[in-house]
C-alpha cells in the first residue's frame, strides 16, 4: 500500500479517536451514532479484501444491514400505541412505561412551571429546568457545585415535581456527588407517585392539581391504544 494512503488512513483513525474522547465520559447511543462515521470508514476499508473471509462477512453486513432498514422502521410502524394530545402538539407512545410517566405529569403540571430530572418529560410538556442542570447522575459526571447552584434555584422557583429514575433511590455503589441532592428532597419533598420507570416527588406544601382548572388553556386528552396504519 501506498505510504500517501496509510498517512490518509492514520489521519481518519486520529479523528476517530479524538471523536470517541470527546464523549467518552457519558457515552450514550445517540451520541456514538453521531461520532462513529471515521469508524465505519475504517470498518468498509478493513473489509475490502478478496479473500472468501472477508467476502463472507461483507455478505453478513450488507444482510444486517438491510434487515435493520426493513425491521426498525416496520415495528414503529405496526407496533400499537398510546396517542396523548401534548402542549408541544399530539405523540404517540410505544411503552406504557414512557405513556404512564407523561400522562400523570400531563395531568398535574401545567406549561411554563419548573420541573426537573427528565428532560424527555419536560420537553414533551413545555416545562422548564429549575437550574444549571437538566438531570443528575450518580457518579462524578455531576459536579458539586453544579448540585449546589441547582439546589438554590429549586428553592427559589419552589419546584413542585421532581423525579428519581432507579439509580437515584437505590443504595450508592460508587462514589458520587448527590448527597447534599438527596438530603434536600428527603427533607422538603414527599412520595407522590411510584411508576414503573421510577418515583415523582413532590414538593411539601404545594397543591396537586388532580384535575385541570377552568382557567388552564391546555386540558390533556388521552387516545387508548390502537394499531398504527
Amino acid at each position: 500500500m501506498e505510504q500517501q494512503q496509510w498517512r490518509k488512513i492514520l489521519l481518519l483513525t486520529f479523528v476517530g479517536m479524538a471523536l470517541f474522547i470527546s464523549i467518552m465520559s457519558a457515552p450514550t447511543f445517540l451520541r456514538l451514532s453521531a461520532v462513529s462515521m471515521p469508524a465505519v470508514v475504517l470498518c468498509i476499508w478493513f473489509l475490502d479484501r478478496s479473500t472468501d473471509l472477508y467476502r463472507r462477512m461483507r455478505i453478513i453486513l450488507w444482510a444486517a444491514a438491510i434487515i435493520s432498514l426493513v425491521y426498525f422502521p416496520a415495528t414503529r410502524q405496526l407496533h400499537r400505541h398510546d396517542i396523548v394530545n401534548l402542549p408541544t402538539g399530539r405523540a404517540a407512545f410505544i411503552t406504557d412505561k414512557q405513556c404512564e410517566r407523561i400522562w400523570w405529569l400531563a395531568q398535574h403540571t401545567h406549561p411554563g412551571e419548573t420541573f426537573f430530572n427528565d428532560p424527555t418529560a419536560a420537553f414533551a410538556l413545555s416545562l422548564e429546568s429549575p437550574g444549571p442542570l437538566n438531570f443528575v447522575t450518580p457518579s462524578e459526571f455531576t459536579r458539586p457545585q453544579q448540585v449546589d447552584a441547582l439546589l438554590l434555584s429549586m428553592t427559589a422557583h419552589r419546584t413542585r415535581y421532581v423525579f428519581l429514575y432507579p439509580a437515584l433511590t437505590a443504595p450508592a455503589l460508587a462514589k458520587d456527588n448527590l448527597g447534599s441532592f438527596r438530603e434536600y428532597i428527603a427533607t422538603n419533598y414527599h412520595l407522590a407517585k411510584t411508576l414503573s420507570s421510577g418515583q415523582i416527588w413532590q414538593r411539601n406544601g404545594t397543591v396537586s392539581n388532580d384535575a385541570k382548572g377552568a382557567s388552564s388553556d391546555y386540558a390533556p386528552d388521552r387516545v387508548q391504544r390502537a394499531d398504527m396504519e
